[in-house]
């Protein structure tokens, strides 16, 4: 529940709407929702559009075999999203997700740090070769000399700023103190800046605090008012002490990250305005330093940079799975947004994606193919579940409607309500001090989605016995989750109800 939840911080239905094959190349015309799209370039400011693949020079068969194969072996992830050209030529979304549904990205908000950077640059608010000392003068900083005086705005994109920090063992130390931006000023210097490169959050949140303290604005405001706003984004931003984590902090859609992509692919330019740099974007994704992050991978500012399949791709990467990919040689942008559970890249690149680039095999359009891109459609329908009805206590209506009242504890609960009155769904109010939370359970296996207090979170439980009521909650934009075992004595008269999240539980006692 959104009062106790802890976030620890830590580097579908096909809603393809009403997309139909072209009847002929030459007319290249859709229709979705009444809305007829041409196949000429545009930015999907408001809304994007659909395409067949074939339309755009891709295969609908050889993009099966993409989702198949994500489908067999790829459990964890949540949505992926194809364009090409700026138009949407494949979607899917797993479980509980849908197009509608923002998701932390984790370290994929690296990318968007840097192009709020070269933002703030062509403002004029910073230059690359700043200090981090002289923008922060101000503050008392620890462990300042000619090294950690030398380090330079550059030096932070590039994740050469010499700070010894690493992002395995140091993170949760950092991010979990009371000032994460002043625990990183203070750090000391492992050696001299642009030395080596050291994958670093810290980094990428100094830029964040340099945005902040340079603009005369919050770097959530600054992106919204250069960035977000000019491409109708609706995203934000976990923050810690009231600065947003440059570093991994991005909530987001899995369209709005398409935008993202892109704006790239368009050189920073939208709708007839420069939104960043082309020289910015170009200077990202690329590099000049001979140095590799990882096998064949080189590092831009705050962008990766790799071959796949004979094609140059750059892109942006968060934990748990997590990527804005785009191939510039053939227009397109690849989304993947999972939980948990989700593979890491280097399993996803030579499945996935090696597919989805062989399915792009012309520039020009293709044959028609409606039976293939029908069968496409079927691949990324998400499969529908049956409800089974619940099974309810014979007594249950001893607990209907009556609240359990809890002395102080750590889930900050002052009375729970259960009503169980349906075999598909129950509710659930939940009385803080200051306000009461109302839920929807799918008991029937159907997850129901709540929205509580600006959370998307998905709702189901079901009756182990006639004393033991478990119920399972994802929020679905912080990837957490948790199980809530309420357990009834015989006469259900007191409960007991243990959260277990991470492995970790905690139990607190209620009773009418």
């Amino acid at each position: 529940m959104n009062k106790y939840i802890t976030i620890i911080v830590a580097t579908s239905v096909f809603l393809l709407s009403s997309c139909k094959s072209a009847e002929t190349i030459g007319d290249n015309k859709q229709e979705e929702n009444g809305l007829y799209s041409t196949q000429e370039h545009y930015f999907p400011t408001s809304e994007w559009r659909m395409s067949a693949p074939e339309v755009q020079g891709m295969d609908s068969e050889k993009l099966i075999d993409a989702f198949e194969e994500i489908d067999q072996w790829h459990e964890g992830v949540n949505s992926v999203l194809i364009t090409r050209n700026g138009y949407i030529v494949a979607e899917k979304y797993y479980d509980d997700y849908d197009k509608e549904i923002s998701q932390w990205v984790y370290s994929a908000t690296k990318g968007v740090t840097s192009a709020l950077t070269g933002i703030a640059i062509d403002q004029g608010f910073i230059k690359l070769d700043d200090t981090v000392a002289d923008i922060f003068s101000h503050k008392e900083i620890q462990h300042l000399d000619d090294k950690k005086s030398a380090i330079t705005i550059e030096d932070l994109l590039n994740m050469r700023s010499g700070i010894a920090y690493d992002d395995l063992q140091d993170f949760q130390d950092i991010f979990n103190s009371s000032d994460p931006l002043q625990s990183i000023l203070d750090l000391p210097m492992k050696e001299h800046p642009d030395t080596s490169y050291n994958y670093s959050s810290a980094d990428s949140h100094l830029l964040s605090g340099i945005i902040q303290e340079t603009s005369g604005m919050s770097t959530t405001e600054f992106a919204n008012t250069y960035l977000f706003a000019p491409l109708q984004i609706d995203a934000d931003f976990v923050k810690f002490n009231d600065l947003a984590s440059g570093g991994n902090g991005l909530v987001i859609s899995p369209r709005d990250m398409a935008k993202i992509g892109w704006l790239y692919l368009n050189e920073g330019q939208w709708e007839g305005e420069q939104i960043i740099p082309e020289d910015w974007v170009a200077a990202s994704t690329t590099s000049s330093i001979d140095e590799y992050f990882t096998n064949n991978v080189r590092f831009g500012y705050q962008w990766y940079i790799n071959e796949v399949k004979n094609q140059s791709i750059y892109y942006t990467h968060g934990g748990h799975g997590q990527y804005i990919i785009s191939v510039p040689d053939l227009n397109m942008n690849v989304i993947f947004t999972s939980n948990h559970s989700a593979p890491r890249f280097d399993n996803l690149v030579p499945d996935v994606l090696e597919k989805i680039i062989q399915a792009a095999v012309s520039e020009e359009p293709l044959e028609d193919n409606q039976e293939g891109h029908q069968q496409l459609l079927d691949v990324l329908k998400k499969e529908e579940v049956e409800p089974i009805p619940a099974e309810l206590p014979e007594e249950v209506e001893k607990i209907n409607d009556i609240p359990f009242k809890f002395s102080s504890n750590d889930f900050g609960w002052s009375e729970v309500t259960l009503s169980f009155y349906d075999e598909n769904v129950s509710g659930m109010n939940i009385k803080f001090d200051d306000v009461t939370e109302e839920y929807t359970i799918g008991i029937d296996a159907i997850p129901r989605i709540n929205k509580i207090n600006n959370y998307v979170i998905s709702n189901v439980g079901y009756w182990k016995d006639d004393y033991t009521f478990i119920q399972e909650e994802k929020y679905l934009d912080y990837l957490a989750e948790y199980t809530f075992i309420f357990s009834f004595d015989e006469n259900y008269e007191q409960v007991s109800v243990t959260e277990i999240s991470d492995g970790n539980e905690r139990t607190i006692e209620g009773r009418k």
